[in-house]
């Protein structure tokens, strides 16, 4: 019968530390990552939320803007196909009647899933989701469902397309800073740990292996002297009786 191989005390506790230390990493480092792209997220988000709340209370009109009117404020254009420029970025706000929607739908998958979910649950009035164009630049689709007061048919939807220059750029760098943030809590963990079970696990272990093989070669006048204050000190005293 094959015997399974032996491994020390010391490539054990470190196998098992270290498994520990990286799982611990990963879980805490995804977490850290989701959050920060959903807070990145968040303000596309929001710009396109209280942009469709402002066209559908009428409080903002798509209208040709006064080209003789000066203004030392950013360029904010509203053109006639319903793309709005706002310094860098580009909203282009679409509204689709109810007899529109299904071919509207053919070519967009997100549009598409939005009007399923809008036709099963009449309590869903919106959807976000992030999506990459042909050039692979991030923006980002937000759709807001258009209902009949009175009995909640679907009566067309706004969308609302949100193109973030900075996105990209965030989303990045929030990455490179958790791998940095991951890899020195990594080694600083690593450290501790090796410290640990160095220290306080393994030096007490190699002691009274050392009592034990002296006493093995006829030394019978040894005794054991490790002062831990734990299990390991009264293994030394049960050694020496």
């Amino acid at each position: 019968m094959l015997k399974a191989p032996r491994i020390s005390l010391a490539d054990k506790c470190q196998a098992l530390f270290g498994g520990a230390v990286i799982l611990i990493l990963v879980v805490a480092l995804a977490l850290i990552q989701w959050r920060l792209q959903t807070l990145v997220e968040d303000g596309p988000r929001r710009r396109a939320e209280d942009l469709a709340s402002l066209l559908i209370s009428g409080q903002v009109q798509v209208s040709e803007p006064d080209r003789d009117a000066i203004s030392t404020e950013p360029a904010k254009v509203v053109q006639e196909d319903g793309t709005l420029d706002v310094a860098d970025d580009r909203l282009i706000v679409t509204r689709i009647a109810a007899e529109d929607l299904d071919a509207a739908a053919l070519n967009n998958t997100f549009l598409r899933e939005s009007l399923n979910t809008f036709r099963a649950d009449r309590d869903v009035q919106q959807r976000f989701a992030p999506d990459e164009n042909a050039r692979g630049d991030r923006f980002y689709r937000y759709v807001r469902a258009l209902r009949e007061p009175d009995t909640g048919t679907l009566d067309g939807v706004l969308l609302v397309e949100v193109e973030d220059t900075e996105a990209a750029t965030q989303l990045t760098l929030n990455s490179l800073y958790s791998i940095a943030a991951g890899m020195l809590a990594g080694l600083v963990a690593i450290a501790v740990f090796w410290y640990i079970t160095t220290r306080l696990i393994l030096q007490p272990v190699r002691v009274l292996r050392g009592y034990a093989e002296r006493v093995s070669e006829g030394d019978l006048s040894i005794r054991s002297d490790i002062n831990t204050g734990d299990e390991f000190e009264q293994l030394s005293d049960v050694f020496n009786t």
